[in-house]
């Protein structure tokens, strides 16, 4: 089973996003950037999802922080509006369940 890191400052969107990928996914649940970071440097994890919005350091931030770390590992961005410093895969809110799954399920299989 592939393994999911999801990085949100919200323990209800956590919360969520367990409940949602759980079926398919490990999911290890981050509260903050920083706490993003430590779990990175000790598990190994074949995607992130993050929101942008954070306290303290923000999805961009993160992702800068995490292409260090791991320059191939696939993260995408959800966020309330659009993120013009980010170039990557970026969902906005509110975001279709069933898309967020399929970009998931396809990054993690170019990953393998």
């Amino acid at each position: 089973m592939k393994t999911l890191l999801v990085v949100d400052d919200d323990l209800d969107m956590l919360d969520y996003y367990k409940e949602l990928l759980s079926p398919s996914y490990q999911v290890i649940t981050a509260l903050s950037g920083s706490e993003a970071l430590n779990i990175l440097k000790a598990a190994k994890v074949d995607a992130v999802l993050t929101d942008h919005v954070m306290y303290g350091m923000n999805g961009v931030q993160l992702i800068k922080e995490v292409e260090t770390l791991d320059p191939n590992l696939p993260v995408i961005i959800i966020s309330g509006s659009y993120v013009p410093e980010y170039e990557g895969i970026l969902l906005l809110k509110p975001f279709n369940e069933n898309k967020l799954l399929s970009i998931l399920v396809e990054i993690t299989c170019l990953k393998s």
